[in-house]
């Protein structure tokens, strides 16, 4: 069947739809926005990070391949969502799986939940310990009222805890401060039907202010006809085989969200921050399950993910420069669907105190406590040990830098201890160095260890149906079970950065790493079991063991260039190879991969003022296939066109995808089928 009559094509929309499209893409505010127009050279390298040392830095002097989003970017991109900003970010892999997953990772390790990545909002972790990664479709905010998303590509564990691996993503608000007055938008597209989001701030006296937001959005995608897999998860090959070709499915996603801030500066050294968020979400997607003749049987699986949370945090500067934080945080999510109902609830209290001891000599020391719980009623093929249960996760940090000769060498040393329910005891050490002999030039290196901690899933699931497989006409089936003697893994990263900025026209970010790990994640074979009734059934279980060891290695380029006053140019390429072997004593039947993540990645964008009032901006990626996946290269193109007729309006037209009629990004890991779509051209206007 011929995937036009799914999906109108791009150069068929009618001149009056799209004039309707633009048309709807009115950004109204009563208050002028507090955003920063057209960042310099100079500029970008000077602003602010607070994710390398939680401290505030520029990002020339911190000693990580660290890169800023910041308000302007997100404007200009033209995303409606945080996943799609994310793609500017040099060596980050943002692949969307279908219409509500995705797969975000830097340096390897891409997955739909991506173990070794730490995902924050505002100091909040929203990595889950039941899948170890990152419901995406759940992380949703106004993009007018993100301040920044600050992602540090490698080890960030020392600050930021286990299963900071292989990079962090931290996501940090506006203050209540910078959001005074109303805001309003409205927009709609070809697979953002419909968004609108509104927000007000104002005031409580002198001392309080606060903001008020909602938000909602509803998106159809459609894959322009989709490929079904077979993926076995046990080869000895590892690699996905297309079985067959399916027609084009609807999968929608109807969010609503809504949310509070509010800042009291309580006098000139303290001051506390409250915050919180209700969302409610409804997906329906398709899913395959094992039918007869071991061919797939289509699934539709509709989810529904309501869930909450709630952030205090208080902060008292004292006299040089020390300064004092207290924060906590809980969070409810809830995922129910045909396959699972899942409850996780968290809590958590931390403490950090920040001394300068000494005029080149600064002291930082931070501890916590977390307790996670659930409740979890497996479906279909999913089954665990243990419906429920409550884990604590407790966390020291000590933390030390040193200054000399004139602050242009800082080194910075520290370990964190960590004692979790499946590992217990573990520490993450790290020590880094930097000089900078000028504003122009400066050189860091280092090295860290981390570890990804085993998640829920791993450790008590006791029948989840991975795939199966044909041997000699008889099908078998994989099914998954935990093992509680899977311990963490261990990354030993070496690194080293070097930065230039020659006034403020030009500058040029190098990364180079090689990643160590051990006892990395191996699926093994376990017990064949035969069952005659009540009917004839082969099934092979499978665990997670540490059965494997491997190097990941490569490096990130990124350069910025003022051409003219009105035209900047972005560019980026990002070299990954990756290699892994299973150990002598290892049933892991695939003994060796050597990529499983894209090799090369490169990113342009143009950012050009045409006038004082219109701005077009063009984003091209180009990224390698990933064999292991079935995914083949693709090359995307968006564009946006901006029209401000004042200071406190705008319109804006964006087109995603703009060369492709149908795109591959990745697929599900988690499936023995598995049926990525096929991201269509889209139209929308944030």
């Amino acid at each position: 069947m011929d995937d036009t009559d799914h999906v109108e094509p791009f150069g068929q929309l009618r001149f009056r739809r799209l004039f309707w499209l633009a048309a709807t893409q009115l950004l109204a505010s009563t208050s002028l926005l507090a955003q920063k127009e057209d960042l310099s050279v100079e500029e970008i390298l000077g602003l602010q990070v607070t994710s390398v040392g939680r401290k505030a830095q520029q990002v020339a002097n911190a000693p990580a391949a660290v890169y800023v989003i910041a308000q302007e970017d997100l404007r200009r991109s033209g995303a409606a969502n945080i996943q799609d900003v994310l793609r500017i970010v040099p060596g980050l892999v943002v692949a969307r799986i279908n219409g509500t997953t995705w797969g975000i990772s830097a340096r390897g390790g891409t997955r739909q939940f991506a173990n070794k990545m730490q995902v924050m909002i505002d100091g909040r972790p929203v990595y889950n310990r039941l899948f170890s990664g990152v419901f995406w479709d759940t992380q949703d905010l106004m993009l007018e009222d993100i301040d920044r998303i600050e992602v540090i590509r490698g080890v960030g564990a020392i600050m930021w805890g286990s299963n900071a691996v292989n990079g962090v993503i931290h996501i940090i608000t506006k203050s209540a401060r910078d959001t005074q007055g109303s805001l309003m938008t409205l927009g709609t597209g070809v697979q953002e039907r419909a968004f609108s989001a509104f927000r007000y701030g104002g005031k409580i006296g002198d001392k309080i202010e606060f903001l008020v937001w909602g938000k909602q959005n509803y998106r159809e995608f459609y894959g322009a006809g989709t490929r079904l897999f077979r993926r076995n998860p046990v080869s000895a090959e590892g690699t996905s085989q297309q079985i067959e070709e399916q027609s084009a499915e609807e999968q929608t996603s109807d969010a609503l969200r809504a949310g509070f801030r509010i800042d009291w500066q309580r006098n000139s050294q303290e001051q506390v921050q409250a915050s919180g968020m209700m969302y409610a979400s409804d997906a329906h997607v398709v899913g395959w399950a094992f039918g007869p003749n071991s061919m797939p049987t289509k699934l539709l699986l509709g989810e529904n993910s309501p869930g909450g949370n709630f952030q205090l945090r208080w902060i008292r500067a004292g006299s040089r420069g020390s300064e004092t934080a207290v924060q906590f945080w809980a969070d409810r999510s809830i995922r129910d669907s045909r396959l699972y109902r899942i409850r996780l609830d968290a809590a958590d209290a931390e403490v950090q105190h920040r001394r300068q001891l000494h005029e080149n000599h600064e002291l930082h020391l931070a501890a916590g406590i977390r307790f996670s719980a659930d409740s979890l009623l497996g479906r279909q093929s999913f089954r665990f040990s243990e419906s429920s249960r409550t884990d604590p996760l407790s966390n020291v940090t000590v933390r030390d830098e040193w200054q000399w000769f004139n602050r242009r060498l800082t080194f910075t040393t520290g370990i964190r201890f960590e004692h979790n329910a499946y590992t217990g005891f573990e520490w993450q050490p790290a020590g880094k160095l930097l000089f900078a002999p000028n504003k122009s030039h400066s050189i860091w290196g280092g090295w860290s260890r981390a570890v990804r901690t085993p998640s829920r899933s791993e450790h008590d699931s006791s029948s989840v149906l991975l795939g199966q497989n044909i041997f000699q006409g008889v099908p078998v089936l994989f099914e998954y079970q935990g093992n509680r003697q899977f311990r963490s893994e261990v990354v030993k990263e070496w690194s080293l950065g070097y930065r230039y900025q020659r006034r403020q026209k030009w500058s040029i970010d190098l990364n180079a790493f090689h990643n160590r790990f051990d006892r990395l994640a191996s699926l093994e074979l376990g017990q064949l079991n035969i069952q005659t009734t009540p009917e004839f059934r082969i099934s092979q279980s499978v665990f997670t063991a540490n059965g494997r060891e491997g190097a990941w290695r490569g490096f990130e380029l990124a350069s910025s260039a003022s051409i003219t006053s009105f035209w900047r140019l972005h560019g980026s390429y990002s070299y990954l190879s990756q290699y892994w072997r299973a150990l002598p004593n290892s049933r892991d039947p695939q003994r060796s991969s050597s990529q499983d993540d894209p090799r090369h990645q490169i990113k342009m964008r143009s950012l050009w003022n045409v006038s004082q009032n219109w701005q077009f901006d063009v984003s091209a990626y180009s990224i390698d296939q990933i064999p292991a996946f079935a995914v083949p290269a693709y090359v995307r193109v968006d564009a946006r066109l901006g029209w401000r007729p004042n200071r406190i309006h705008e319109l804006s037209f964006v087109v995603q995808n703009a060369l492709n009629e149908r795109t591959i990004e990745f697929q599900s890991e988690l499936f023995g089928y598995a049926v990525p779509s096929r991201g269509p051209r889209s139209c929308v206007g944030p």
